[in-house]
């Protein structure tokens, strides 16, 4: 399996500023679509079948009404969007809905044409796409959220998404016999506990408390720091000495 992060800091000198978040997966799988419009040139996005969503904070979804666009062949089968209800029920009122982009789902879809597919995902129910297994486990953020475990029948891998300090994932992470690595966020530095629990964030110290609930051996990535304390954030990550743990780069590619 090869997971590659997209670099989100246009115009920067350090690609690795994760402004918003899109992980490829095999060139065919999208989980999230923060910069997943923005990546490359439409035949490049057109290899991107499916689209799995975490949650519907911006950083998230920003850009995929424009990946939809960009990607839209009306002689091909349309992209499938996949979310919880809740997501989806977002997509149609807040991005969707002819005032922040046009309605793309329903008024502007062609009869046998449409611009996207929309496929609703259920905690711990698997979904079977190009080759991957892929579940759906809720986290504790702010909004309704799932992290996603992807299978390749050879490595499995953790998309831990947006979380406070978590219980349900790592039960799932225990049953995994050929967990290879599980992408964790971390946000804010120490100091800045306050923000991260009222956003439903984590800090290093928490990061270390859900490594210490992570299966023996397992690398973990970090990612998601926000890049105004990603130097602070990365500092106090380093000092937990992890022997598991790197952290994770914009256009770096993960193989397992």
């Amino acid at each position: 399996m090869k997971v590659s992060m997209l670099a989100s800091a246009s115009g920067s000198t350090d690609d690795s500023l994760q402004y918003v978040s899109t992980f490829i997966v095999d060139q065919v799988v999208a989980i999230d679509a923060g910069c997943l419009g923005a990546w490359k040139t439409p035949e490049d996005q057109s290899q991107i079948e499916h689209v799995f969503l975490t949650h519907t904070h911006a950083d998230h979804v920003a850009t995929l009404p424009i990946f939809v666009e960009n990607v839209y062949d009306p002689a091909t089968r349309p992209v499938v969007v996949h979310g919880s209800g809740a997501v989806l029920d977002s997509l149609k009122r807040d991005i969707f809905n002819d005032r922040v982009w046009p309605d793309f789902i329903e008024r502007l879809a062609p009869e046998g044409r449409p611009f996207l597919e929309l496929h609703e995902v259920r905690q711990d129910e698997a979904v079977e796409v190009a080759g991957l297994n892929i579940t759906p486990v809720p986290v504790d953020h702010l909004v309704p959220t799932f992290a996603y475990v992807v299978d390749d029948g050879h490595a499995s891998v953790i998309f831990g998404a947006d979380t406070a300090p978590t219980q349900r994932l790592w039960e799932v992470a225990a049953d995994l016999t050929n967990l290879k690595a599980v992408f964790l966020e971390c946000a804010f530095p120490n100091d800045m506990q306050w923000l991260a629990d009222l956003s439903g964030h984590m800090t290093p110290r928490q990061f270390a408390l859900e490594a210490a609930k992570a299966p023996l051996d397992v690398p973990l990535v970090a990612v998601h720091i926000k890049p105004r304390y990603r130097r602070q954030t990365i500092a106090e990550l380093s000092a937990l000495d992890l022997p598991r743990l790197t952290i994770a780069k914009g256009g770096g590619i993960h193989e397992f």
